[in-house]
């Protein structure tokens, strides 16, 4: 071999040498980059979360719930016993998500008195079914919606959400917490006194159950008619709470306004309605009525209040029966007669011996008239 193959070699040798390193370098760098486009789960917010495949918000909010709950997650696969992440959803985002550098937590080791305290996941509720924020691996969620706060008199619509492969093979049964339950996935509900509810919400799935809840606050209106004129009529909420006025009519004169859904005033604030939308024309604050009627549809409104006068006009009258009746208990004054006294006696004596001498006059009178004409010379 001579000078230029042993050259030519060496230099072959070093650049597929310089070849095989580059190519590794560029290798552990995609990695480190990769690596850092991941998502953690164990550090992600509800928006980033939301840009994995099949994730929405529900399922972002789970994760996060379960993580805080339970601590970090240990590895990706774990993610499956979050609520409404199956096989299905894991193998979608399971090539975008990463746990990170997690240390595991320190064992506690701890004696429960099973008879003198409960668990995290005990509840009132009178199915035995878990409530689907309970750490087990099922494909499905269901949800009641959020946190509520209403009117008394006002209807509130309550929504089941849940996987979209559920909705139609599902039945959902409902508990107002009030006695009053329903059924679908779609349902409207007026409380009729303050307080505050925990309404339940019983799926029957295909192949499962889930149970879940939500916590609803129903405040007392304090709203007053402050002004009314022609022009507008102006309505205050006195009340510590925003207030809707769905469910409730101005009336004035025979015409009434129903309020559209979600017309609200704030705590402390007045709202103005002008005629031009209402056709209320009224002349006095006395001319104008707020009236309760639930949900019931605009052509029904004044049924329902023809109901609710008649119902009134009952009442009164039921009142004024009663009045009566005790007015007709109530024993009567008698007149005490007393004995004649001997004055009165006298007089009548003296009445009773007048009138045979005011005749004998009379009768005398006529005698002598008589006697003169029949002895007239």
């Amino acid at each position: 071999m001579n000078y230029f193959d042993k050259a030519f070699f060496k230099f072959l040798f070093g650049f597929l040498c310089l070849i095989s390193l580059a190519i590794g370098v560029i290798s552990y760098a995609n990695s480190v980059s990769a690596q850092s486009s991941l998502i953690n789960i164990n550090t992600a917010d509800s928006t980033l979360l939301q840009t994995l495949n099949g994730i929405g918000a529900v399922k972002a909010q789970a994760i996060i719930d379960y993580r805080t709950l339970n601590g970090p997650f240990q590895a990706i696969e774990d993610i499956q016993n979050v609520s409404g992440i199956g096989p299905a959803t894991f193998n979608n985002i399971k090539s975008f998500i990463t746990v990170g550098s997690t240390t595991a937590p320190p064992v506690v080791e701890s004696v429960i008195n099973t008879n003198n305290s409960t668990s995290n996941t005990s509840s009132v509720h009178y199915s035995s079914t878990p409530v689907t924020n309970v750490n087990k691996r099922i494909e499905m969620y269901v949800s009641a919606g959020r946190d509520r706060v209403g009117t008394a008199g006002s209807p509130l619509e309550f929504i089941a959400e849940t996987d979209f492969e559920y909705t139609k093979s599902s039945i959902f049964n409902w508990n107002f917490g009030d006695g009053s339950l329903g059924a679908g996935s779609i349902i409207t509900h007026t409380y009729e006194y303050p307080g505050e509810y925990i309404v339940i919400l019983n799926a029957s799935l295909p192949q499962s159950q889930a149970v879940a809840r939500v916590n609803v606050k129903i405040v007392e209106p304090d709203i007053k008619v402050v002004l009314a004129s022609p022009e507008k009529i102006e309505l205050k909420n006195n009340s510590s709470s925003e207030i809707n006025l769905y469910g409730r009519t101005l009336w004035h004169a025979g015409k009434v306004f129903l309020f559209p859904k979600d017309t609200i005033i704030m705590a402390g604030q007045s709202i103005s309605f002008s005629s031009k939308v209402t056709d209320l024309r009224p002349n006095g604050t006395n001319d104008v009525r707020i009236i309760v009627v639930g949900d019931t549809e605009q052509p029904k409104v004044m049924a329902k209040i023809e109901e609710e006068k008649t119902k009134q006009i009952a009442s009164i009258k039921n009142q004024i029966a009663s009045l009566e009746q005790q007015m007709a208990s109530i024993p009567q004054p008698h007149l005490a007669v007393q004995p004649p006294s001997e004055k009165s006696e006298e007089i009548i004596e003296e009445t009773k011996n007048f009138e045979p001498q005011t005749a004998a006059v009379v009768k005398s009178g006529w005698f002598e008239t008589l006697k003169r004409f029949f002895l007239r010379k």
